[in-house]
């Protein structure tokens, strides 16, 4: 029998301890004994860090921070959406192109490079509406 998790987390970045919602997703993933949950709970971090910069200095109702996590058929799925600032995503394609050596002094950047490294996939949509949402999958 296989595990299955679908869980869905939402908070604004004012009333959030990210150490406390990473401890929730990384426990989620240890109970269904995803093989990959440290790595994929770094990837889900950074991603996370974005969409809290881009709620800085928006009115509380445009700060809410949605974390969706799903895990079945031995894929786990996070999406973590926001309604922040637009996001330039011509950032993530040059993230995707350089190498840690690259950005390592850089001021951004090397976040993306950790997504990429621990996870198979990754890709970012943004609608008309302002909704951010970057999705990372991994196999384990």
């Amino acid at each position: 029998m296989s595990k299955e998790l679908d869980i869905e987390l939402t908070f604004t970045p004012v009333t959030m301890d990210i150490d406390i919602i990473m401890s929730e997703v990384s426990s989620k993933l240890t109970e269904i004994t995803f093989s990959c949950t440290e790595e994929f709970c770094f990837a889900i971090r950074e991603a996370l860090i974005n969409s809290i910069e881009a709620c800085k200095g928006l009115d509380q109702q445009n700060q809410m921070i949605f974390i969706h996590l799903q895990y079945t058929d031995g894929t786990a799925i996070a999406e973590i959406s926001d309604l922040g600032k637009p996001f330039d995503e011509s950032r993530l394609n040059y993230s995707k192109e350089m190498s840690f050596e690259d950005v390592l002094h850089e001021e951004d950047g090397r976040g993306f490079l950790f997504i990429e490294l621990f996870t198979d996939d990754f890709y970012f949509t943004q609608n008309y509406e302002g909704l951010k949402t970057f999705v990372l999958k991994r196999k384990g």
